[in-house]
């Protein structure tokens, strides 16, 4: 028997309780996505956290740490909206604030999205095989492991969008206006996650305003409009209180991002990154990442070719409408990174999975499919050895500030100093640092002039030192310093006599390595 396809099942299918997986010895459904759960959380949980705390990461932390009466002004000064921020300060209070603690929330949030992603296709599509197949590709998606890793609110974005996603289809399907209000819940909670997710709701939007109008029933047409309309009026007026906030934000993006031009070479690695994922994926020839576009433009329009229904579209239109969004905004000034298409690869998954249930024979499909989780995995290892995390032939250790700051931690003695040099590694210095010294930023610039991409939110004017000459000795001074992000040493006062220097690489390769110069102030 094969696959019950997009178009033709029936939503009545899904409900019997006698349903199963045939081929596997008719094992529940239910069965089949617990192990697939238990597989992707494998997947994640692996060297989880063997790679040190960086940058955006302290950032979220140290946004999160603030008081009620301060943390909403904070993210206000960031760049982003206030939702996993709210959410990872109340996760510390419940888990604590070690590594693992931190990114168990994305972990958890990825989790939730693999389960909702197998919720929302068997709600639209009214298949269970389709939408197992769909949870699995998305499990060992390459680009959905690698940011579940991390303490940031890309997890959090993917797992709303698919909730979204879940309650649009069961609005379309009911017509119950409390269908509707939830899923204006969950619409506004996307914006509120990640303001690219604005481009999701609205592909949804486009897609939801098709059905109604689709409607035969004059009648039934106004009343689904009227539905419709109402819910993004709901989402839109949950959003008021921030929108002040996301406008000025707007403003002080548009004046100044740290965002390279966009090339034709950038606009190449989006599909490799939706593909294979990767921090290091600098070192793959154009050719390839040509082949890999062309692969993706090709699986589109066999998915465009056999879009039957609403639900069919709505999968592509997530997958395709931000990205399009987000590189007709970027012609001028650039404001995109890969990662911000995290929340279109998952539907690019179950874009996948609806073109593999095309195939006319089971055991096609079936080869299909055990392709593509091999391929995601063989991808999932060759990111971790582009980064030093799995290496049998050659293998390294790459402690990176983890390291650096240990040492400090072991040598440093009350009355010393220690300057970091560079924002991006001194909030992450401050998570490790545990010595009763209180690390100082160096940086020739005011507080007001600094730039709020490179953590100006999460300063403090007593975080700053402006002159080195006003460390006074007899002191030893521990300076640390990347040569990562585009970084170099800044010059010390010529008094200071160097001791020692210690390395400390760090993984991915753009990060360098952290450099610890030891100084004697006389």
């Amino acid at each position: 028997m094969s696959w019950p396809t997009h178009e033709a099942a029936t939503h009545t299918t899904i409900a019997g309780r006698a349903t199963r997986v045939r081929g596997v010895a008719q094992v529940p459904p239910s069965v089949v996505l617990a192990i697939i759960l238990v597989a992707a959380c494998a997947l994640r949980l692996y060297k989880f956290t063997a790679f040190a705390f960086w940058f955006d990461e302290s950032v979220s932390l140290a946004l999160s740490r603030y008081p009620w009466s301060h943390v909403f002004a904070r993210i206000g000064e960031d760049i982003g909206p206030p939702l996993y921020f709210v959410v990872l300060k109340l996760w510390c209070l419940l888990f604590g604030q070690s590594l693992a603690a931190l990114r168990s929330l994305s972990l958890a949030c990825d989790l939730a999205a693999v389960w909702l992603a197998y919720l929302f296709v068997k709600e639209a599509f009214g298949s269970v095989r389709l939408a197992l197949v769909a949870a699995l590709l998305l499990a060992v998606n390459p680009f959905q492991i690698q940011y579940a890793r991390e303490t940031r609110m890309y997890a959090m974005g993917v797992c709303l969008v698919l909730l979204a996603s879940w309650c649009l289809a069961r609005a379309l399907r009911s017509g119950r206006p409390r269908d509707w209000i939830v899923y204006a819940a969950a619409a506004a909670a996307c914006v509120y996650t990640h303001y690219y997710l604005i481009f999701s709701i609205v592909a949804q939007a486009i897609v939801a305003a098709g059905v109604c109008l689709a409607q035969p029933v004059p009648r039934q047409r106004a009343r689904a409009l009227a539905s419709c309309a109402l819910a993004y009026a709901l989402a839109a007026v949950l959003f008021v209180p921030w929108l002040p906030t996301f406008l000025a934000q707007t403003r002080r993006v548009q004046q100044d991002f740290w965002i390279p031009r966009l090339t034709t070479e950038t606009v190449l690695r989006i599909p490799w990154a939706l593909v294979f994922g990767g921090s290091d994926s600098g070192w793959a020839p154009i050719p390839w990442l040509v082949v890999v576009a062309a692969g993706l433009v090709a699986l589109l329009a066999v998915a465009a070719r056999h879009a039957r229904s609403w639900p069919s579209w709505l999968v592509i239109a997530q997958a395709v409408v931000p990205i399009v969004a987000g590189l007709a905004l970027s012609t001028n000034r650039p404001i995109f990174v890969d990662r911000y298409f995290l929340f279109a690869s998952a539907f690019w998954s179950i874009l996948l999975a609806l073109v593999i249930a095309r195939a006319p024979a089971a055991r096609v499909r079936h080869a299909l499919v055990a392709c593509v989780v091999l391929m995601s995995v063989a991808a999932f290892a060759k990111n971790l050895n582009a980064i030093g995390l799995a290496s049998i032939r050659h293998p390294t250790e790459k402690p990176g500030m983890a390291g650096a700051a240990a040492f400090v931690n072991s040598h440093a003695r009350p009355g010393d100093a220690i300057v970091v040099a560079h924002s991006l590694i001194f909030f992450s210095l401050t998570y490790y640092n545990t010595t009763p010294i209180r690390p100082l930023l160096y940086s020739t610039v005011r507080l007001e002039a600094f730039p709020y991409y490179a953590g100006r939110s999460v300063l403090d004017p007593e975080d700053m030192l402006h002159d080195l000459l006003a460390i006074a000795g007899p002191r030893r001074v521990w300076y640390v310093w990347t040569d990562g992000f585009y970084q170099h040493k800044l010059d010390v006062p010529a008094s200071w006599r160097l001791e020692s220097t210690r390395r400390f690489e760090d993984t991915p390769t753009y990060k360098g390595s952290i450099v610890i110069d030891t100084y004697w102030i006389p």
